[in-house]
């Protein structure tokens, strides 16, 4: 009798938990589903321009999905538009640390443009510009740490310091297009022709189906292809400069015959 009743309590027991475990990947799904309708609603509203609506969207949902780099990203922006750029600035960083220690957020490079763009562009605009710009100097060096200096310096009008940091962003990161790339347009905005060539010839290897690399190629004098001529290289004449060379012809050579014929080079 005991034994059955143990038999019983344990089945019921285990229909309990299973029951428990049912429920609570039913309540899983329902808040995954919750969260993903809370930030369809904020992209919409910051869409919308409803900033301030769409940052209380974005706060609940990353309180559901802390680990949600997009909707960080879309809090730091509408709080940017907010005017409350230290907020926007700590939002952006959170965003980059966690795309860095997640696979996904790791792939998604164009969207990690769009945030260090983001982030230099609250830099700016903060009343801790200075502090925030201080602290990038005394991080790791690396070359978006690089990137983002030169895109506070550009848009802070400030050419120099913007060239220095692009510079660098090159040098330690050669292969990366999108430093290649915005380099190579801001040298030839500012009017550095020679420097802009050489960047944009990288950006091109690179990638060379971007529009406006090739454009800004062209406008640089260089026509965008496999070998990336000058366009002086392109017209070279087929014949030399200068004079032409005397024709020189062979004397005539006696032949076994004893008459004179004239050498051709030819082998018999």
């Amino acid at each position: 009798m005991i034994t059955s009743f143990l038999h019983r309590f344990f089945r019921i027991t285990a229909a309990a938990g299973l029951l428990g475990v049912a429920i609570g990947t039913v309540g899983c799904a329902d808040m995954m589903t919750d969260t993903r309708a809370t930030r369809s609603a904020g992209i919409k509203l910051y869409n919308d321009g409803q900033y301030a609506d769409a940052a209380g969207a974005f706060r609940n949902t990353v309180r559901a999905a802390p680990y949600d780099y997009g909707s960080h990203y879309y809090l730091g922006a509408s709080l940017e538009h907010l005017g409350s750029y230290e907020q926007a600035i700590s939002e952006y960083k959170t965003t980059l640390e966690i795309m860095t220690s997640s696979l996904e957020g790791k792939e998604d490079t164009k969207f990690r443009l769009k945030v260090v763009d983001s982030l230099a562009s609250a830099i700016v605009k903060a009343q801790a510009r200075d502090a925030e710009i201080a602290a990038i100097n005394k991080a790791p060096a690396s070359a978006e740490n690089q990137f983002i200096l030169a895109k506070i310096g550009r848009r802070s009008g400030d050419a120099d310091a913007a060239i220095e940091s692009y510079s660098r962003a090159s040098n330690m990161a050669p292969r990366d297009f999108a430093i290649a790339k915005e380099f190579g347009l801001y040298l030839d905005q500012l009017g550095q022709t020679e420097r802009a060539r050489k960047e944009l010839r990288r950006a091109y290897a690179l990638n060379s189906q971007d529009d406006e690399v090739a454009n800004a190629l062209r406008h640089v004098g260089v026509v965008p292809g496999p070998s990336l001529k000058d366009e002086s290289d392109l017209a070279r004449p087929l014949v030399p400069v200068g004079p032409l060379p005397e024709l020189q012809l062979s004397q005539p050579q006696p032949n076994d015959n004893g008459q004179k014929t004239a050498n051709t080079g030819a082998n018999e």
